[in-house]
């Protein structure tokens, strides 16, 4: 009998994590190459709803989806262009764009938590 970590293939071994979660159950679970396939099928398309924020430069042309806790000055959908792109000084790794907005507001977004789009690709 081949052992379970022997028939998922390298691309998919990321996702052995939630089947030795399901291995280590109290239950007896057989998996079959394809249980694994689906299993892990249905893993991706879950994580496909989270939303990825497209890299941006200055000069881009955006679309707000979400910026956390400044919906009243900035709400959904306000559009603006980004004039630069800065480190955050608290948060090491984490980007800061500055965003002259179509409403007037210069708030900037805080690439690990708001959300936008680019426009007219």
């Amino acid at each position: 009998m081949t052992p379970l970590f022997k028939l998922v293939p390298a691309y998919k071994k990321k996702f052995f994590g939630i089947f030795l979660y399901l291995c280590n159950m109290k239950k007896i679970i057989r998996l079959t190459e394809g249980d694994l396939t689906r299993l892990v099928k249905r893993v991706i398309k879950e994580g496909e709803r989270f939303h990825k924020n497209p890299h941006l430069f200055p000069g881009d042309a955006i679309k707000l989806i979400s910026m956390e806790g400044e919906e009243h000055n900035v709400p959904s959908g306000t559009e603006g262009v980004v004039i630069s792109i800065s480190d955050d000084p608290f948060d090491v790794g984490n980007k800061l764009i500055s965003v002259r907005w179509d409403n007037g507001s210069k708030l900037r977004l805080n690439a690990s938590i708001d959300k936008w789009e680019l426009i007219g690709e």
